[in-house]
């Protein structure tokens, strides 16, 4: 399907949810690993991890393709299930993937290769609580090697398909003996699970179908276009805005990026850049980098934190609020995120109520003074849509995700113990200049952009450490702030670099078909087949 712009992209070779959300309410993420003892120990052969990946692409449905109905102006019916499966760069490495590709990779894309928990404390900000010593056992990277993501209308279907999986793998990881009636061995499959679902819509709103996070925000409203992909989200809207519009570069291996390089078609540096030879360009046609984020998410803190700020509104402003205290939260929140709770908009000064509907695609060309959304709010910096604050280069993310916990909201389910939080899985083609820019630069920068005149960081997942920040809240008449009570509201529990290959190329690695050595480096005949 060719959006508004752009050559139509190979939908079909491509795993759906890089493209779009699985638009069910239950996930759960397996974290697979294999242990294979001492090496060389002929009682404790390898996992035979290519069968294993064959088996588990016999047993699931394969990862749809993206679906072009889905992608367009009106949704299809989602399936009752999705498979959709990324690797680690350990995960390629034990599957035996062909050396000259991990070199390619090492040069291309270096977060990849080294691993999140290796580059969260310089890149991403994690320190302290939020440090990988404190992430959740198997989300290391010397552990983990594959992903295997399902989506399902309900838990018993979710549970039906991951404990088939968990069976089939542990069998293998346990070996033959088992199979031969013979004392089991020691499994040696190291499984984790991630479960996530959408939360109960809280008080007063109306669509039980929205999307909402432990803070009370209404999530996945925010939509980036993909040129040759999407398509403009109302039947009666002109398409979405310039700035809202990528390349499918900026997601997929080997397509031209917003600049109009193609990093990924060649090789090598100066007199050696060459271009990739088919089979090596096959391995990375349509993959895309994602990276498995979970965010521990303190709503009861942030709730107080709120509560605090909506008292020391001033005066004037109470009064022109109406003074009711929960529309004063309301207020509060809607500043730090730059849309109101319910997802609606600011569009007109005085800037007061919600205006409009909860739509995807808006732009702060009605709002230069930074009146209706703070120039340090949330979204404001996490998609800034302007180019006059992003001076070099937009830095777009897919984002996919579903919280965890039970919603803060739920009288029936108050437990202050309970772990609350969001399972994040963001798709880009440069985890480095992507992800991690947005995440360890544009969060923690203070201030966002010089007509900033506060100091805090990003107000929801910024690593606070001044409790007495400001943030400053521009109005007509002068300036307010949100300026004690600072703290994280987040926490890093585990993070994920991993590999989405297209589905020829999954195929290909099960069954070894592809990647044949690369040609000697002073082949002039080599071609790209991209």
């Amino acid at each position: 399907m060719a959006g508004a712009t752009g050559a139509a992209l190979d939908a079909a070779d491509i795993q759906s949810l890089v493209l779009q959300p699985a638009g069910l309410p239950f996930v759960r993420h397996l974290l697979i690993g294999f242990d294979d003892g001492p090496q060389g120990d002929p009682e404790h052969p390898p996992v035979p991890r290519r069968h294993a990946l064959n088996r588990l692409l016999q047993r699931l449905p394969p990862p749809p393709a993206a679906d072009c109905g889905r992608g367009g102006a009106t949704a299809g019916a989602a399936p009752p299930l999705t498979a959709h499966l990324g690797f680690t760069h350990r995960g390629l490495q034990r599957l035996d993937i062909r050396q000259h590709l991990l070199d390619i990779l090492r040069e291309k894309a270096p977060a990849f290769c080294a691993g999140a928990a290796v580059r969260a404390p310089r890149f991403l900000g994690d320190t302290g609580p939020s440090a990988p010593r404190h992430w959740r056992e198997g989300v290391g990277h010397e552990v983990l090697e594959w992903v295997l993501t399902l989506h399902a209308a309900g838990a018993a279907a979710l549970e039906e398909a991951s404990a088939g999986v968990a069976r089939m793998l542990d069998e293998l990881a346990r070996g033959a003996r088992s199979a031969a009636g013979e004392d089991p061995a020691p499994s040696r499959l190291r499984l984790q699970v991630l479960d996530g679902a959408r939360l109960p819509p809280p008080p007063g709103e109306a669509d039980p179908q929205a999307f909402y996070v432990h803070f009370g925000y209404r999530d996945g409203l925010s939509k980036v276009g993909v040129r040759g992909w999407s398509r403009p989200p109302r039947a009666d809207a002109p398409g979405l805005r310039e700035a809202s519009w990528h390349a499918p570069g900026e997601f997929l291996l080997g397509r031209p990026q917003d600049s109009g390089a193609n990093p990924w078609i060649r090789r090598g540096q100066g007199a050696r850049l060459r271009a990739l030879p088919p089979e090596g360009a096959a391995f990375f046609r349509n993959a895309s980098f994602g990276v498995l984020r979970d965010i521990g998410q303190d709503g009861d803190a942030f709730e107080r934190f709120v509560q605090a700020a909506a008292a020391r509104l001033p005066e004037h402003l109470r009064r022109q609020l109406g003074g009711a205290p929960a529309h004063l939260g309301a207020y509060v929140k809607a500043k730090l995120c730059g849309r109101w709770p319910d997802g609606r908009r600011f569009i007109d000064a005085p800037w007061l109520q919600p205006q409009g509907e909860a739509r995807a695609d808006f732009d702060y060309s009605r709002d230069r003074e930074g009146s209706g959304r703070p120039f340090g709010a949330h979204v404001r910096r996490m998609n800034p849509r302007d180019r006059d604050m992003v001076a070099l280069r937009a830095r777009p993310l897919l984002r996919r995700g579903l919280p965890y916990g039970p919603a803060a909201w739920a009288a029936q389910d108050r437990r202050p113990d309970a772990e609350r939080g969001l399972l994040g899985l963001f798709f880009c083609a440069s985890i480095e200049a992507q992800f991690e820019h947005l995440v360890g630069q544009w969060a923690d920068r203070v201030p966002m952009t010089l007509p900033d005149g506060g100091n805090a960081k990003d107000p929801l997942v910024g690593q606070h450490e001044d409790d007495r920040a400001r943030f400053e809240i521009p109005l007509e008449g002068g300036a307010h702030g949100v300026d004690e009570g600072w703290r994280p509201w987040t926490r890093t529990r585990g993070t994920a670099y991993l590999y989405y290959p297209g589905l020829q190329a999954l195929a290909g690695m099960a069954a070894d078909e592809l990647f044949a050595p690369e040609p000697p480096a002073d082949d002039d005949d080599a071609r790209s087949t991209w």
